[in-house]
């Protein structure tokens, strides 16, 4: 329902830069270490390849790209998406960026399976426990947060109601979350994901509590406003790589994703009572430009 998606991969020469992390610490990023990303976008509606060349991590927000050093007390760890482990010398401990996401992934997975069980079992044997409990628990509606049930604007981005839904967005947290992560480190990152859901719910909810009297009967489900949250990171961490909106035409990437969410935030309007969480997007969107300049950007100026 929510968010297309964006795919972006980080090239092998990060495990060189990797060894470079644990020998001269956690912090040191040389931007050179990134040569190519590559990128898309996608949903039912319209689609986006990205693609991007000598991508590097900026000093400076829309600066040219140069080295950059994290200093430990900033704590915005570089840790390769291929499944290199970067020790972590407060916690002692050694954390996986690739197990982070793959735990997402996996959560997502689950609840469409369960989603999936659930309306089987009702339609086959006519018994609805199970669908009725993931109404109750995994479903955006304004009947559930006026019960109480304030856990579903979380839980609603994890469930997805076919499987072109849910593969557009976990593709895209796959491909696209390492980049963002490699900047961010993983505390930042989940801050990112589940703010963005926060946001998406809230703007959902907003918007549908404006038509609620021509439409009292919604849902709002999808990860799409965690992606749309990331989406807009990567954006402004990134702004010159160049994506391909349907694989022809080149465009910035700060220009495709600004183009997106002028989209919609004009479909949200001309559009209110459509399949697509339009406002959803937005929200998602708001939130990750306002964590970027909020915590990041400040951050990334103190290089």
């Amino acid at each position: 329902m929510f968010l297309p998606a964006i795919r972006t991969a980080l090239s092998n020469n990060t495990r060189h830069l990797s060894a470079q992390v644990k020998s001269k610490g956690i912090g040191f990023l040389r931007s050179e270490s990134l040569s190519t990303v590559r990128a898309g976008v996608f949903s039912t509606t319209r689609q986006v390849s990205a693609r991007s060349h000598l991508i590097k991590y900026p000093t400076k927000p829309f600066s040219t790209p140069g080295p950059a050093f994290f200093s430990s007390k900033i704590s915005l760890p570089l840790q390769s998406t291929r499944g290199y482990h970067v020790y972590n010398a407060r916690r002692g401990f050694r954390l996986s960026d690739s197990g982070l996401l793959y735990t997402l992934i996996g959560a997502n997975v689950a609840v469409y399976g369960l989603w999936q069980y659930g309306i089987a079992s009702y339609q086959r044997f006519r018994d609805g426990s199970l669908f009725y409990f993931l109404q109750k628990n995994f479903l955006l509606t304004l009947h559930n947060i006026k019960e109480g049930r304030l856990w579903t604007t979380l839980t609603y981005a994890f469930s997805h109601m076919d499987f072109t839904h849910i593969g557009f967005n976990m593709f895209a947290l796959w491909t696209f979350g390492p980049p963002v992560l490699a900047v961010l480190g993983q505390k930042r990152f989940l801050t990112l994901y589940l703010g963005s859901a926060l946001a998406g719910a809230l703007g959902f909810l907003c918007h549908f509590k404006y038509y609620e009297k021509q439409r009292s009967n919604f849902s709002g489900l999808g990860a799409s406003g965690s992606v749309m949250g990331v989406m807009s990171m990567f954006a402004l961490l990134y702004p010159t790589s160049t994506v391909l909106i349907f694989f022809i035409i080149p465009a910035p990437a700060i220009l495709a994703v600004g183009a997106f969410a002028a989209y919609d935030m004009l479909q949200s309007y001309r559009s209110p009572l459509g399949k697509i969480g339009h406002a959803a997007h937005v929200g998602g969107t708001l939130f990750g430009v306002g964590y970027y300049f909020a915590r990041i950007r400040p951050l990334l100026r103190r290089l």
